[in-house]
């Protein structure tokens, strides 16, 4: 019995700690606990650096999402509903950055880039820029069954 009443006090205190840890629900508390947490990212929508790209929503998801991947980041969340993609900027670098997605008419989307570090902000603009750049060149010059390293600027 006394096991009982000790596992119960520190089942109640890991979820006070939890929702005392700066996360909003409970759920997300779990998430801070696993590093995984997309919360901060949503809450920095405000200081956001905004790039807008001739696409309309999906075909600007897909894109980027594929620069993203090519360039070596690591995708650690996604919402479409949302529209956010949570990345790392590589699997070592676990500096956050989230992308929000929002569709201007139907030829062009707008991203939001949010992370703690301004840094990692502008450094994942400019290479998702380039790795679009390197798609569109890859599609234009290159036959489709060609294999090619993907180019990795986070080294």
């Amino acid at each position: 019995m006394k096991n009982a009443g000790q596992s119960i006090s520190v089942i109640i205190f890991f979820l006070l700690g939890l929702s005392l840890s700066g996360c909003a629900r409970v759920g997300e508390g779990l998430k801070c606990v696993a590093g995984v947490s997309t919360q901060v990212l949503e809450d920095g929508r405000k200081d956001a650096l905004k790039e807008a790209y001739p696409y309309d929503y999906q075909v600007c998801w897909d894109k980027i999402k594929k620069a993203l991947v090519a360039q070596g980041a690591y995708i650690y969340a996604q919402d479409k509903k949302k529209g956010m993609i949570a990345i790392y900027v590589t699997e070592t670098d676990t500096t956050s950055v989230g992308l929000f997605f929002t569709q201007v008419d139907s030829t062009h989307t707008q991203v939001e880039f949010t992370s703690p570090s301004s840094d990692a902000k502008e450094r994942i603009i400019k290479r998702i820029k380039v790795g679009l750049d390197d798609l569109e060149h890859n599609r234009k010059t290159r036959p489709p069954d060609e294999k090619k390293e993907p180019l990795n600027l986070f080294k």
